[in-house]
């Protein structure tokens, strides 16, 4: 049976690897890095904050707000103000280019499901052909 924690707890990995043995069964542990920021995709990262960089805080702040004090969370922030989230790194805008370069494995990508004021779609759906042709592309 697989493990696939929600934080980043290697005491735990150590603990199921420990028990697979002891019960003589097989298994496999995934889990996310230490930080795991969520990860937005748009041609242009600054239009795409101005836009929408109050509601990932608002996002940012509600998470923040269920986890007790001591709780581990690959993406808990710290923010109070959308300079503070976008500096703080657990939530980044990248171009396509960006995204599908090296380093970027470990990244969640957000669904970013909400309609702007202008009642645009979330920043995957804006983009175009050409630009989803390029980051496909790369991640081939």
């Amino acid at each position: 049976m697989p493990f696939c924690p929600g934080a980043h707890p290697p005491e735990l990995e150590t603990y199921y690897k420990e028990r697979l043995t002891e019960y003589g069964s097989e298994g496999w542990t995934r889990m996310p890095a230490p930080r795991t920021p969520l990860l937005h995709v748009a041609e242009d990262p600054g239009r795409a904050w101005a836009l929408h960089g109050r509601h990932f805080l608002h996002e940012a702040r509600t998470y923040a707000s269920w986890q007790p004090a001591g709780t581990r969370s690959a993406v808990r922030s710290a923010a109070t103000t959308v300079e503070e989230l976008r500096a703080e790194g657990v939530c980044r805008i990248l171009t396509p280019e960006e995204g599908a370069g090296p380093g970027h494995d470990t990244y969640v990508l957000h669904p970013a499901g909400r309609r702007d004021a202008g009642g645009r779609g979330s920043l995957l759906r804006n983009l175009n052909a050409s630009t989803w042709t390029r980051l496909l592309a790369q991640l081939n």
